[in-house]
This record gives C-alpha cells, sequence and structure tokens, in this order.
C-alpha cells in the first residue's frame, strides 16, 4: 500500500472538510467512522508514516483542461 494519502477539501457551510479520496479511503473510514478526517487524525496517521497530499480537481471544458482555480 502507497504511503501518500490523498485527500480533497470541501466547504459546507463556511467549515472545510478533508475527505480521503485515495486506496486508503475505506479502511480510514472503517478506523473512525466518518467520511472526513481530522487533524488529531492526520497526525496520528503521519505518527504512523503515512504522507498526505491535496488532490487538485480538473474539469475538462471541451479539449481543454482547466484547474479548479481556473489556470
Amino acid at each position: 500500500m502507497n504511503k501518500t494519502i490523498f485527500y480533497k477539501e470541501k466547504t459546507n457551510y463556511g467549515t472545510t472538510h478533508f475527505y480521503v479520496v485515495s486506496e486508503h479511503k475505506d479502511a480510514i473510514q472503517r478506523l473512525t467512522g466518518r467520511k472526513t478526517i481530522t487533524s488529531e487524525d492526520a497526525d496520528a496517521l503521519q505518527a504512523l508514516g503515512f504522507n498526505f497530499q491535496l488532490q487538485q480537481a480538473f474539469v475538462t471544458l471541451g479539449s481543454r483542461v482547466v484547474c479548479n482555480n481556473g489556470r
């Protein structure tokens, strides 16, 4: 299993939530009982040797790929 955990950020009603989107998603959900992870969850996983990387959202517009920040 890869040691890099990919996640995405989503803001709901002014609160930012972090969702795991990599192969670790199901195992982390079983351990925490949640779809989101907290900073405490991330600290514990980092202590076990895992790294975190934000997954950028991309949108395809016709034949052009656009990053979520418009570039």
